[in-house]
């Protein structure tokens, strides 16, 4: 609930004190899990990563359900990697985005992704950051998923397979067949001799 009441609670959270969170009243803020819930999504969403905050829900859940049902079969290890790597990749990635529609949709890439971003621009510039996204994008699919890329056709039109060098008077694979079984012909003759 926190993409469709932030504004109205920001108010609330950036004063938070300890008095304010022991006296808290239903009706302080809009979040579906009141003062906790409005404190925590600005934490999570808002400070630290945006909207890939999200991503902490399924690896949460994915823990849970090993350690409740013991299956040893969901490696936690690979899904802490790629959740780490995803939440820092698509923080940076909307922080960047957000850059060119508007200072209202900032909380995309929360305070992580804009600093880094701002930082990055300063650095490499904004098509070094644009440049760099891909590159890192393209690295982690190939890494988490094995995907791999290959050259287009239309780029490989003009190449030809080379044709294998043959020697002059070398003899064809015809020649070098064993001729000396039966033939197709011997056995259909057989065949006829045996009715």
């Amino acid at each position: 609930s926190f993409l469709f009441s932030w504004q109205t609670d920001q108010s609330m959270v950036n004063g938070l004190d300890w008095n304010t969170f022991v006296g808290a009243k239903p009706e302080m803020t809009k979040n579906w899990m009141g003062l906790f819930g409005a404190w925590t999504s600005y934490l999570f969403v808002f400070r630290w990563f945006g909207i890939a905050s999200f991503i902490f829900v399924p690896v949460i859940f994915l823990t849970g359900f090993r350690w409740l049902f013991e299956v040893q079969s969901i490696p936690l290890a690979k899904i802490y990697s790629l959740a780490a790597i995803s939440i820092l990749f698509f923080s940076v990635f909307f922080g960047f985005i957000c850059q060119f529609l508007g200072s209202s949709l900032g909380i995309l890439g929360g305070a992580f992704g804009f600093e880094t971003n701002y930082w990055l621009s300063g650095v490499i510039g904004t098509v070094g950051v644009a440049i760099l996204l891909i590159i890192a994008f393209l690295t982690y699919l190939i890494l988490a998923f094995n995907i791999t890329f290959r050259m287009p056709n239309f780029l490989l039109a003009g190449k030809t397979e080379e044709e294998p060098y043959i020697e002059p008077g070398a003899p064809f694979e015809a020649d070098l067949l064993d001729r000396s079984g039966p033939t197709f012909d011997d056995e259909i003759g057989r065949a006829s001799c045996r009715e």
